[in-house]
């Protein structure tokens, strides 16, 4: 009996997200030049603003080093019909859950620089 297996995101989900998360930072940076930041400390949103473009970055990380683990897979397994589907999937696996081990640090990373910037936001939005 095979492995239980759970949906693992796409490397485009991730980057995706990555996006968003670094359009939050200059979004919050481009607000306080606009509106001025009268009554919010330059500091606040400067390290608000660094922790969700870090964010971006490390979620990009990850995204970058799955992709590398589906591409090698794809590498390993090459045109069709050469390798069982059994083997195929195996292959498929062994790559999809070396590159998930690779992946933990930039996305325990991430998790650190997206927890910073919500815990500076209350003190940006006042």
């Amino acid at each position: 009996m095979p492995a239980m297996r759970f949906p693992l995101p796409a490397a485009s989900s991730l980057n995706f997200v990555a996006g968003i998360l670094a359009g939050a930072g200059i979004n919050l940076v481009t607000t306080a030049a606009i509106a001025g930041t009268a009554n919010v400390s330059t500091a606040a949103v400067a390290v608000d603003a660094v922790s969700w473009v870090l964010a971006a970055a490390f979620l990009y990380w990850a995204a970058q080093t799955i992709q590398r683990g589906e591409r090698e897979a794809d590498r390993d397994i090459g045109p069709r019909g050469r390798l069982t589907d059994d083997e195929a999937r195996q292959i498929r696996d062994h790559h999809e859950r070396r590159a998930w081990r690779r992946a933990r640090l930039p996305m325990a990373l991430t998790v650190v620089a997206l927890a910073g910037a919500l815990a500076v936001l209350p003190s940006v939005v006042r």
